[in-house]
């Protein structure tokens, strides 16, 4: 299922789609490229099934391209650049039949990669292209998955956050390319996953680079935060924030000076799906409400005026965004009141005029 919505004015360009590909679709990432954006998610019968499989699709202005099927027992896929290609990374199920929970095969995945681009297929429209052969990562034994997407450095290494699903800890991988390995770890004891990276210049023009986790204790109920001076290769402990986290994913970017945090600003779970812009790395200020009931496992990726965006609705369908520079600078200029792109009427859910 493939539906767009696009509105525009004076105040800049603000494009949705919404993508599925089964009954139930999770999990999504977004990397922009080539005029409009790849975008990766898992979908099948219902989560950890056999059928699950990771899907591709290309989407720009004018469409998108065929979804491209991974295979069954793959899931949490991870995009980013990496010279003219993408590199795709992604899970798959290795448990050997005897857990008690579904969600337990999340434990025992092995990581993969693969190189892919977008090219044309022979009616001359848009696909995705795999190049090479997948390449493992991590096998079943470290217990890692991927959620938010790698940082780059100015040296050209590539700092890609994993976690520890068993441990609840921060995994930090770093080298160029697909050639990458263990540097460091976050946390102990900390109940934490999902880090996403984001690097500040310091006053001294010294490098920090900054890492917020979904935090698994709920009676905590704030993201965690940590930071490293050297690259990634030793953290500091990890610490509460101000900033809400009821055991929810978060992605963080900078574009543009910005640190731009989509997170859900709820003390009650996976409501109030928010857009904002991070502060002092503890303080999240809201833009826009992007979904008042549900949104979860947002993604960000960033072009050169271009934010794009994706996440899980609660009709179990992907979410995918683009925002102009523009639009995002007047909405911050007007975020009070904070606008809200889905809200609950009497009759159920519809789409908001956000314009």
């Amino acid at each position: 299922m493939f539906q767009p919505r696009t509105l525009s004015n004076s105040l800049g360009l603000c494009l949705s789609r919404d993508v599925s590909a089964a009954p139930f679709n999770h999990c999504s990432s977004v990397c922009a490229v080539s005029n409009g954006a790849m975008v990766a998610w898992y979908a099948g019968s219902g989560e950890c099934k056999n059928d699950q499989s990771v899907y591709f699709i290309f989407i720009d202005k004018y469409g998108s391209s065929d979804i491209i099927r991974l295979g069954d027992k793959t899931g949490n896929p991870i995009l980013w650049k990496h010279g003219n290609t993408i590199i795709a990374l992604w899970s798959y199920f290795e448990n050997d039949d005897n857990i008690i929970n579904l969600v337990d095969r999340w434990k025992y995945c092995s990581l993969w990669m693969q190189e892919c681009s977008i090219g044309v297929n022979n009616k001359g429209n848009k696909t995705i292209l795999f190049h090479g052969k997948p390449q493992l990562l991590a096998d079943k034994n470290e217990h890692l998955l991927a959620r938010c997407n790698p940082l780059f450095l100015d040296n050209g290494n590539t700092l890609l956050p994993l976690y520890d699903e068993l441990n609840r800890q921060g995994i930090i991988y770093g080298g160029k390319g697909m050639d990458l390995e263990e540097i460091s770890k976050i946390g102990d004891k900390d109940d934490i996953i999902q880090p996403t990276l984001w690097l500040e210049r310091q006053d001294d023009l010294s490098t920090k680079i900054c890492a917020l986790f979904r935090n698994m204790n709920r009676s905590e109920n704030k993201a965690k935060y940590s930071e490293s001076l050297d690259f990634g290769n030793t953290w500091s402990d990890v610490s509460l924030t101000n900033i809400f986290n009821r055991n929810n994913s978060v992605h963080v970017t900078r574009h543009m000076g910005d640190n731009i945090i989509i997170w859900n600003n709820s003390a009650h779970g996976r409501d109030n799906l928010t857009l904002g812009a991070l502060q002092h790395n503890i303080h999240a200020t809201p833009v826009q409400v992007l979904d008042h009931l549900h949104g979860s496992y947002p993604s960000i990726s960033t072009s050169v005026d271009k934010i794009h965006f994706t996440y899980t609705t609660n009709k179990r369908t992907i979410s995918y965004n683009v925002w102009d520079r523009q639009y995002f600078e007047s909405t911050s200029r007007r975020r009070n009141p904070i606008r809200q792109f889905r809200r609950r009427t009497d009759k159920g859910e519809k789409n908001a005029n956000i314009l």
